[in-house]
């Protein structure tokens, strides 16, 4: 009887999750088996970074000028990372999106745990934030929603992973005393002064 009455409590939890995986599945099928008609030039261009990057083992590899950005600590670092495990630098920013798509879904959880105390607003506040994403984005007609945060070369998710760790220790201000949180806080500074020097934006 007790097992049942957990189940019928913790449902919406589990079916919440259930929804939120599925995003999942999909954004790791585009990254993965999403044919390159999808990518656009700064895709490639990102994707020959990750290249240079592990070549020169250096997250400034001479002679390379992108616009008006350096990269410090974008999506494409990371997928340089990948890319002298792989050397398929395809696969390695499909690796690298992933991973930072996971976790800016985490940090966008524990950015809400101060606030939102049960797992079921959590996962639908995670749920929401991933429908507005792909909603507002136009992901249907062109893919727009889905590079802002996550999928191919995610853009802008060290951005949102960086806000979302930012917002998350202003609302526990009150504990930043205490050893697990400096240590977040010092990792979110890292990422600000690497995000202030990557980009004007």
């Amino acid at each position: 009887k007790m097992e049942r009455t957990n189940w019928k409590k913790s449902w919406p939890f589990w079916l919440l999750l259930a929804m939120v995986l599925a995003y999942f599945a999909l954004i790791c099928a585009v990254n993965f088996f999403a044919p390159p008609s999808f990518y656009d030039s700064d895709m490639y261009t990102d994707m020959r970074y990750a290249q240079e990057m592990w070549k020169h083992k250096s997250i400034f590899p001479d002679g390379w000028v992108f616009g008006n950005q350096l990269y410090a600590v974008s999506t494409p670092v990371v997928a340089g990372l990948f890319y002298g495990l792989t050397r398929n630098p395809v696969l390695a920013m499909g690796l690298a999106s992933t991973v930072l798509a996971a976790l800016v879904l985490l940090s966008f959880d524990w950015m809400l745990r101060p606030v939102v105390s049960g797992r079921e607003g959590r996962m639908a506040g995670v749920l929401a934030f991933l429908w507005m994403v792909l909603f507002f984005g136009d992901s249907w007609h062109s893919t727009d929603g889905w590079q802002l945060l996550f999928t191919m070369c995610s853009y802008y998710a060290s951005y949102a992973l960086c806000a979302f760790l930012a917002f998350g220790c202003y609302l526990r201000c009150e504990d930043l005393h205490k050893r697990r949180y400096q240590i977040i806080l010092a990792a979110t500074c890292f990422l600000s002064f690497g995000l202030g020097i990557q980009s004007p934006r």
